[in-house]
């Protein structure tokens, strides 16, 4: 395929600016990496009811390992018992994907994988959250060789977390919501590694939830990560110029807007900030009119702002782990 000039000069550009440690000819492969078949196979193989403890649950957290190991990520799962309205006492299996697992800090990429619970069963939960999960296996699955060879030798490594039991059984409380994360914080703050905590590995966590609607627009919600945000913001327009980008019927609106809105959302970040772990919270402003209904399903994904979100964030994953490798104490690597 051969790339316009515009574009080809926009990958000259950027990438000498922003990714140091990839050559002129890699950057410009990055930006064709798409592998729709393999998306498409991890959202079929996910968006099924999913509830935690279920066999569909365990049917999905069989695929995730599968994808992860067959990449050559270790894989970790944290399984707990809790007590759960209506269920009462579950099985609950947060799963851990690392590349470079050895790494003293991670970039956390982050999602729940579990459905919510309605009597019918019926309920998939495309954007919320099967998506997010087939992006994360996909970004990966596109770029691993670009990833190992960043982070080949370094100290710093990738993480994927699936987390389970995000969805309340009945009404949302403190108890009756983020079973997996609520878990799996406390778990690794209490768990030492060196002369620090296991949590304190993470550079930052990367929360993605509620992504596939064309009206979807995110913000900074967090201040000391708005850099990232930023990021996110330059990252879209820059390829929005370049003609890289799909039309999703709002014209030339972007996704990523460089402002910043407390949005008080309840996620599965929430253990985590608790913690002092820096956030990076990708849910749109608005929540899709689909939401905790049985419409949200595959018919109404919008499948060229999937693209648009899965490419920008692509580039943005190697552009961190880039930055990072060659300058830790980035105001973009470090928000501690």
């Amino acid at each position: 395929m051969r790339l316009s000039v515009a574009l080809t000069l926009f990958y000259l550009c950027f990438f000498k600016q922003s990714l140091g440690a990839l050559n002129y000819q890699d950057a410009l492969k990055i930006a064709q990496l798409d592998d729709q078949k393999h998306f498409d196979n991890a959202l079929q193989n996910i968006l099924i009811p999913r509830v935690a403890s279920t066999d569909g649950s365990k049917k999905v957290q069989n695929f995730i390992i599968g994808e992860m190991e067959s990449m050559g990520m270790t894989v970790e799962l944290d399984s707990f018992y809790d007590n759960a309205p209506i269920f009462g006492k579950i099985n609950f299996v947060n799963i851990v994907g690392k590349i470079n697992p050895n790494a003293d800090r991670f970039l956390m990429l982050s999602a729940h994988y579990d459905s919510k619970y309605f009597p019918d069963n019926k309920f998939v939960g495309a954007t919320d959250s099967a998506v997010p999960c087939a992006l994360m296996l996909n970004i990966v699955k596109t770029t691993l060789p670009y990833i190992q060879n960043v982070l080949k030798d370094k100290n710093l490594g990738l993480m994927l977390v699936f987390f389970d039991g995000e969805e309340a059984f009945e009404q949302w409380s403190d108890n009756d919501s983020l079973y997996g994360s609520r878990h799996l914080a406390k778990k690794w703050e209490q768990t030492k590694y060196k002369n620090e905590k296991e949590i304190d590995r993470i550079n930052v966590m990367v929360l993605l939830d509620l992504i596939g609607s064309g009206n979807a627009r995110f913000v900074c919600s967090t201040p000391n990560t708005c850099p990232l945000n930023k990021r996110l913001t330059q990252i879209e327009n820059t390829l929005r110029e370049a003609s890289s980008l799909k039309a999703i019927g709002n014209g030339n609106r972007n996704m990523f807007l460089n402002s910043y809105r407390n949005l008080g959302v309840s996620d599965d970040h929430i253990p985590f900030q608790k913690r002092g772990v820096s956030i990076l919270h990708l849910i749109p402003m608005s929540f899709p009119p689909t939401w905790h209904t049985n419409d949200d399903d595959g018919r109404n994904l919008n499948h060229n702002s999937i693209y648009n979100f899965n490419k920008v964030m692509r580039i943005f994953v190697l552009d961190y782990l880039t930055t990072c490798v060659n300058n830790p104490k980035s105001r973009n690597c470090s928000f501690k």
